[in-house]
């Protein structure tokens, strides 16, 4: 795909007739998480644009397809810097988003995690929902959304130890009072 509304059609096309559907980045990891055991192959590979920077709040909005190292060179062309520094430059954003990765510099800045303000999510059905850090959606048991369409989605969470870690790269991220979107960062799809 080339534009998110391709994303949409591919996953509602793969979930409305029950093929799985792996989501292929940059191919950098050592897992072998791309390789799938069955189904389809989505590519975020042409979506690789840089769609806006703002000097003043300090932000960069990119595709996730967008490799880090063309990343890290635009930003330090204009004085900035992308602070997780993964060890593998030639991986994409969008896989440093789903592994929550991070490099030498996280002792310092953090993981990728600490430097997301915002994401646009295509959910499994075709639907969208846009995350912005800040915004509450745990009720105590539950996350609640509205999605794009207009449908409210429930995620129940109950009884879940939350664990006292510094880096969390195994399952879900789980804190109390977080924000919708840290759900989404680390999960690998």
């Amino acid at each position: 795909p080339e534009h998110i509304d391709e994303i949409n059609s591919i996953l509602k096309n793969c979930n409305d007739n029950s093929m799985p559907i792996t989501i292929s980045a940059g191919g950098t990891g050592t897992t072998g998480s791309r390789v799938p055991l069955s189904g389809a192959i989505l590519s975020i590979e042409k979506l690789n644009k840089t769609i806006s920077f703002d000097s003043e709040k300090k932000t960069v909005t990119v595709e996730p397809g967008v490799v880090v190292k063309d990343l890290q060179e635009f930003l330090s062309e204009r004085g900035f810097l992308y602070p997780p520094n993964p060890t593998e430059t030639n991986s994409m954003v969008g896989g440093n988003v789903a592994t929550n990765a991070s490099g030498a510099r996280t002792f310092k800045y953090g993981s990728t995690r600490d430097f997301i303000e915002e994401l646009e999510v295509v959910l499994a059905d075709g639907d969208e929902i846009r995350l912005k850090r800040g915004e509450k959606n745990f009720d105590g048991n539950s996350f609640i959304f509205n999605t794009i369409r207009g449908n409210i989605v429930k995620i129940p969470f109950e009884n879940i130890a939350i664990p006292d870690t510094t880096k969390n790269a195994a399952g879900y991220f789980i804190r109390e009072n977080m924000d919708l979107i840290d759900l989404f960062i680390g999960l690998e799809g």
